[in-house]
């Protein structure tokens, strides 16, 4: 489960930004690890549920994608790579909620019968146990993708061990750079920085007395502020 502070003891404060970030991507590739500038679904070409002599293609054959918590805006994730003609693993982690997951199969469009499987994962000490349920389904896995926040970590322990597993490269992910990058919205921000873009004016605060010695930097102007966990949603 992805790291949470104890509440109340690490906020980031947040002005909003002067100007426009614009994600020039480019700019970070090679330089403090971040991703290539396309996104991984970007990168993908299309899957087929047919084979060169227009044979349907069993389960164990297909091109799969596994997915993880694709909740909320997530669904648009999930719908693009259906669209591409993926079979897709759903994978449950085990910090979304089980009222989430039947609101989403209920919404999404998707039934059940749609996913070549769905995986409801228990814990990080049960990981080989997830792992061996995806491979039971097929050992062409392409892709590797989160549709939200609560799975991020999972993501990168799925990747990380089919990779081992096949002893392959090519399996397409976010990318395992920085778990606290990803994770972390102050790492984020001075990561973004030190690649010379611009990045939201913010503080790691601890304290009542960090928020206001932030708030202070402001006295005199009109700004509007955000107080969000360190790590995590919410706002």
């Amino acid at each position: 489960m992805a790291p949470r502070p104890k509440p109340s003891s690490a906020v980031v404060v947040a002005a909003a930004p002067e100007e426009p970030w614009t994600p020039a991507m480019e700019t970070m590739h090679g330089e403090v690890g971040a991703p290539p500038p396309q996104s991984v679904i970007d990168q993908m070409s299309y899957g087929s549920v047919l084979d060169e002599n227009q044979r349907p293609l069993s389960q164990q054959e297909r091109a799969t994608v596994v997915l993880v918590d694709p909740l909320s805006t997530g669904v648009l994730l999930q719908k693009r790579v259906f669209s591409l003609g993926y079979q897709v693993i759903l994978v449950w982690s085990d910090r979304s909620q089980p009222a989430s997951r039947e609101k989403h199969l209920e919404r999404s469009g998707y039934t059940k019968e749609d996913f070549a499987e769905i995986i409801v994962h228990e814990d990080e000490e049960h990981l080989e146990e997830t792992l061996s349920k995806i491979l039971a389904v097929t050992t062409n896995i392409v892709a590797v993708m989160c549709g939200s926040e609560h799975g991020v970590l999972l993501e990168d322990a799925i990747a990380e061990g089919l990779c081992e597993k096949l002893g392959v490269t090519h399996i397409k992910s976010s990318g395992m750079y920085s778990t606290k990058t990803k994770v972390d919205k102050h790492a984020q921000a001075n990561t973004i920085r030190k690649a010379g873009l611009s990045a939201v004016r913010e503080s790691l605060a601890r304290s009542e007395d960090d928020v206001q010695a932030f708030l202070d930097q402001f006295e005199g102007e009109e700004k509007c502020f955000v107080v969000k966990p360190q790590t995590g949603a919410g706002s």
